[in-house]
């Protein structure tokens, strides 16, 4: 994926079908989270350039329904904490760099204060 001349690899290897709307959560989470370094406005423009680009491309597989793309939020919110979670749990016992001990941090202080996941307009 390609967004503001930077390129992205998208990980594939848990790619599996779930549920739809938590399914297309996914990819937009990881984009966001590796987009964080951008001001609150920006990340509000690109968050609805990469939707509707995205949502557009899914559904010519899958369509959401309103009701499941209201859900998204809430899904990108969970998905911070299972994210949080895991690479914590991954990384038990072992070192880490300080790279991701940061960023381990800093979600661990974004859960704590309830940081909206989504940029509020």
């Amino acid at each position: 994926m390609i967004a503001n001349k930077d390129m992205y690899v998208l990980d594939f290897g848990d790619v599996r079908r779930s549920w739809y709307a938590y399914d297309a959560a996914i990819p937009i989470f990881h984009f966001m989270e590796n987009n964080r370094h951008l001001s609150r406005l920006e990340q509000q423009q690109i968050y609805q350039n990469f939707t509707k680009l995205f949502f557009e491309g899914y559904a010519e597989e899958t369509a959401l329904s309103e009701s499941q793309l209201k859900m998204i939020p809430k899904l990108l919110e969970y998905r911070l904490l299972y994210s949080f979670l895991f690479f914590n749990y991954s990384f038990k016992g072992r070192e880490m760099s300080a790279k991701v001990k940061k960023h381990l941090e800093k979600m661990r202080s974004r859960i704590e204060n309830e940081v909206p996941f989504l940029p509020v307009p």
